[in-house]
């Protein structure tokens, strides 16, 4: 439900909550919070921060809590490009208007949006409310923390990125294209990985503009930001690639289900189904070659989620 509260700024208005948002809205609306965690993790990454407020003083724990542990902090690409970095792998936390300020700027018009605002946004409203996002990986490369330079520039590897996303979706798009006209509007996987989504085509055509705008993306590299650029990047890619599997899986199911004996829409979908299986089953062989990776055991995520929000707790607690 995170990206369904209420949201309007310029041009843009979000005002159909979900229902379990409306709940979390009214608990937020009595207990005005001063302290929210939103607790996130990702896939193939670091460890890093977002938080709404500046607290200089927690960053060293917060790198203390990962590096106990043995997980790396993520030091390629920002996740969020616009974010203030106020620390190694610790970022501003941002809404839905710095992001609509950075896509108009670097495209030139309004983004394309289907969502609304984060928590913070709507329990910021309310009081003066901290939150913080510990981001964790499932697994990680060493390579996410290689801070000696690599011998191409940043421009270049953003670049790069934004070329090889380009033919990617372009790729998927050419797969999904003979069955459009079988995929359901109510088939969640296509939802999430529409390769034709204008905001998908909007957020690359930003990062090329984003990696032209400034000298500073001149200088070269580090191996972090090369990694983030040219595997990481990859294995996000991937998952749109198994969402593509799903998508026609979805809707054979479904055809199976209301006994439909409709036979070139049955053909047509499982040779992309095979075609998809063919594709997914390189593409997770080229990234078993391309990493070095290890998975960490749930128990250390726990712990340095936890011990991060109980050092921002205590941090509240004394100075308010």
């Amino acid at each position: 439900m995170e990206w369904t509260f209420p949201f309007e700024y310029k041009e843009y208005r979000f005002d159909k909550p979900l229902p379990e948002t409306q709940v979390l809205m009214k608990i937020i609306d009595q207990t005005r919070p001063e302290f929210m965690y939103s607790l996130h993790n990702g896939g193939l990454c670091g460890a890093y921060w977002y938080i709404s407020h500046d607290l200089p003083e927690l960053y060293e724990g917060f790198h203390n809590s990962a590096r106990k542990e043995d997980v790396p902090l993520d030091l390629g690409e920002p996740e969020t490009p616009f974010a203030t970095e106020f620390a190694p792998a610790i970022f501003s936390l941002n809404g839905q208007d710095e992001y609509y300020d950075y896509m108009e700027k670097h495209t030139g018009k309004p983004p394309t949006l289907d969502v609304g605002a984060d928590s913070h946004t709507y329990a910021s409203s309310k009081a003066d409310c901290v939150t913080l996002i510990t981001e964790l990986p499932y697994f990680f490369d060493p390579r996410i923390e290689d801070q000696s330079d690599s011998d191409i520039s940043r421009r270049e590897a953003l670049l790069t990125e934004a070329d090889q996303s380009e033919a990617f979706f372009e790729m998927l798009e050419g797969l999904l294209g003979g069955i459009r006209s079988y995929i359901s509007q109510d088939n969640p996987f296509f939802k999430l990985m529409n390769p034709s989504s204008p905001a998908r085509k909007e957020r690359n055509e930003a990062q090329r503009k984003w990696a032209m705008s400034d000298p500073e993306f001149e200088k070269p590299a580090k191996g972090s930001q090369v990694f983030s650029s040219f595997v990481v990047s990859k294995f996000y890619r991937g998952l749109s690639l198994g969402l593509a599997v799903r998508t026609c899986e979805f809707e054979l199911g479904r055809l199976a289900k209301e006994g439909s004996n409709d036979q070139e829409a049955i053909t047509k979908l499982k040779a992309v189904l095979q075609e998809g299986l063919r594709h997914l089953r390189q593409y997770t062989d080229e990234l078993e070659r391309e990493l070095n990776y290890t998975v960490i055991p749930i128990q250390k995520l726990v712990r340095i989620q936890l011990e991060c929000g109980l050092l921002v707790s205590n941090h509240i607690s004394k100075n308010r």
